[in-house]
């Protein structure tokens, strides 16, 4: 009867409703209440989910894929010993997050609606205040059989009880083949474009020189990114230390793969800042002593499980404030050093590599500018390939556009298929 998602300025009349009465204000719509009431009770006397009701429409943002498991999980001796299990609990901050039946059901009791898990979830801070979106069990055939899904649920009903009733079920049900199910929890909206509500862009900067280390992300960068002017950058690249292990695809994969950035130097002299590409949430910094030392500062919201098929750009503020300093971190912290194997950090590190220094070109080159590249590149594209879109070709691109300076990847495979993306730097975002 109403062609309407409840919010005033979204109200279309259905012409061909008789109840319906309605004045067109300054561009919405004003129901009056006896049309609103009918319209309430036509869609609950059906059972139906009213839209705009804090439903899903609200939660498009970030999305896991939980592990859930039965509450005695981990007391069988095969799950006890298994990566999930920490004697009888399950080990906390998982790369694929996992939790027990009956904490789904705790905090849907708890929900103020809107199956909304308050969380954490398996202790990561991130995944607090989402969506219980699915259930799925792997079937027979290997592949997924949905249980349950929340859009299914009559808006009358109690999730907490519906879904008891799936997992008690699910033990003895046909079509699934183990008792584990996989929850898809999705977050807010504002989560798929950066770690905080208003400043999206998956960026951060480490401003560790400070008295007070601090971490910015997104678009907060920008504001606070203090006077500097970026006068010179140089590439550095290097390979990961790790043991030759698992196919010999793999191993030439491991061969083939450098990390790359690009050091930032300032008009101060205080310092220099490292740019550089990585996966999502990753966490782990290698140019510090402590190498968790910008999860300690970070925002709650940086505390997810890491994804490789997504980037973040990271400036970390270092200590070094000459080039000698630099190289001579890098070394000491490499193969070349005289650290043991389990700690060294970098392998074959090569600063400034092929010679690549230059004077920045750029006329707008303070800390606020180098900001507001970086967001834009990263709200640009912020997937991750091994081969097209990653740490490699980001160096690249960067130097290219605050030198001047044509530069292409380390490897020749990433060289090879290398697009250069310099115009992302100055491509404003769309309005989501």
């Amino acid at each position: 009867c109403l062609k309407c998602t409840f919010r005033l300025d979204q109200c279309l009349p259905n012409p061909n409703c008789a109840v319906m009465s309605e004045v067109v204000m300054r561009g919405s719509c004003v129901i009056r209440f006896v049309a609103m009431a009918v319209a309430f009770e036509l869609w609950a006397g059906e059972g139906l989910r009213l839209p705009g009701d804090d439903s899903s429409e609200m939660f498009g943002g970030q999305m896991w894929h939980a592990q859930v498991v039965p509450d005695d999980w981990c007391q069988g001796s095969t799950n006890a010993s298994s990566r999930s299990c920490l004697g009888a609990a399950l080990k906390p901050r998982r790369a694929h997050p996992a939790i027990f039946f009956s904490e789904i059901v705790d905090m849907l009791r708890a929900s103020t609606g809107s199956a909304v898990l308050a969380g954490p979830i398996n202790g990561w801070p991130a995944i607090a205040d989402v969506q219980l979106q699915t259930l799925t069990c792997r079937g027979n055939d290997g592949h997924g059989v949905y249980l349950w899904k929340y859009g299914e649920t009559s808006l009358r009903d109690d999730l907490a009880r519906v879904v008891q009733e799936v997992l008690d079920g699910v033990a003895t049900h046909p079509s699934c083949k183990s008792p584990v199910l996989r929850a898809r929890l999705v977050a807010a909206e504002w989560t798929a474009l950066g770690w905080r509500e208003g400043a999206p862009g998956f960026a951060y900067w480490f401003q560790a020189q400070d008295s007070e280390p601090r971490v910015f992300v997104g678009e907060d960068m920008i504001a606070n990114a203090g006077t500097g002017r970026a006068v010179r950058a140089h590439i550095f690249t290097h390979r990961f230390p790790a043991k030759a292990q698992g196919s010999w695809l793999k191993k030439l994969q491991d061969g083939l793969t450098w990390h790359s950035g690009v050091v930032l130097e300032w008009d101060h002299g205080q310092y220099f800042t490292v740019a550089e590409v990585g996966w999502l949430n990753r966490g782990r910094c290698l140019w510090y002593g402590d190498l968790n030392a910008v999860l300690r500062y970070a925002p709650a919201s940086m505390a997810q499980p890491f994804d490789n098929k997504k980037s973040e750009i990271r400036l970390l503020d270092i200590e070094a404030k000459t080039l000698d300093e630099v190289a001579d971190f890098l070394e000491k912290y490499s193969d070349r050093g005289d650290l043991e194997w389990t700690e060294q950090r970098f392998l074959h590190p090569y600063f400034p590599w092929g010679g690549n220094s230059g004077d920045v070109q750029l006329f707008r080159n303070r800390g606020s500018d180098i900001a507001r590249y970086v967001t834009n590149y990263i709200l640009a594209d912020g997937s991750y390939h091994l081969m097209s879109r990653n740490c490699q070709t980001f160096a690249a691109d960067l130097y290219t556009f605050l030198t001047g300076i044509d530069v292409g990847a380390k490897s020749w495979p990433v060289a090879m298929s290398y697009t250069k993306h310099v115009d992302h730097f100055v491509q404003e975002p769309l309005a989501p």
